[in-house]
């Protein structure tokens, strides 16, 4: 009847089993996101339009375009899962119609939060934002309240040490079909 009971040693901090488990999981937990001083940003978005709307597009002045954004900055604030830097994010190339651009500030300043997952390695979202206190997403009327983000990310850093993540979408805009394709590169140093 003894053999039926498993023997556990006691545990000096509460943790019924064994400290090795218990480190591990307290580092999974504890993991905070990278400690960075500083971020650059390129953002680029390509809209392609269908074909009968390229036939028009000289009247229209909506057309398949490319435009590429970059920012960089210093650290201000670091939470649990995410860093935040103020700095700058400006067009550096490309153009679209004004129906088509995402937020961009007139005067070039603005403020960059990187998100990350509980591992404190993956990348899981950028938001560049015009207010210090617009850490999170605002999901309708991101232009107006001064927002572009990329959200459910899960990018990890490359051999330069970049974190890069690409991603398609098309939705349908006033009857017109619209790709898009968004490409992000975020180096922390």
């Amino acid at each position: 009847m003894g053999s039926d009971r498993v023997r556990r040693r006691p545990s000096t901090l509460g943790y019924p089993g064994d400290m090795t488990t218990f480190l591990a999981l307290s580092a999974v937990a504890l993991a905070a996101p990278p400690d960075a001083a500083s971020i650059e940003v390129t953002y680029t978005v390509t809209y392609d339009l269908p074909p009968f709307a390229d036939q028009v597009c000289g009247v229209t002045g909506i057309c398949d375009c490319t435009v590429t954004w970059k920012g960089t900055g210093t650290r201000t604030a670091t939470s649990a899962d995410a860093v935040t830097f103020r700095g700058s994010y400006t067009k550096a190339s490309g153009g679209c119609n004004e129906s088509l651009q995402l937020w961009a500030p007139a005067d070039g300043a603005a403020y960059h939060t990187v998100r990350f997952a509980s591992d404190g390695r993956t990348l899981t979202e950028w938001i560049a934002h015009a207010r210090a206190d617009a850490t999170t997403r605002i999901t309708s009327g991101t232009k107006a309240a001064g927002q572009v983000w990329l959200a459910q990310m899960s990018a990890t850093p490359g051999p330069s040490g970049a974190y890069q993540h690409e991603e398609r979408d098309s939705g349908d805009a006033g009857g017109i079909q619209i790709s898009s394709k968004h490409a992000l590169t975020v180096r922390l140093k």
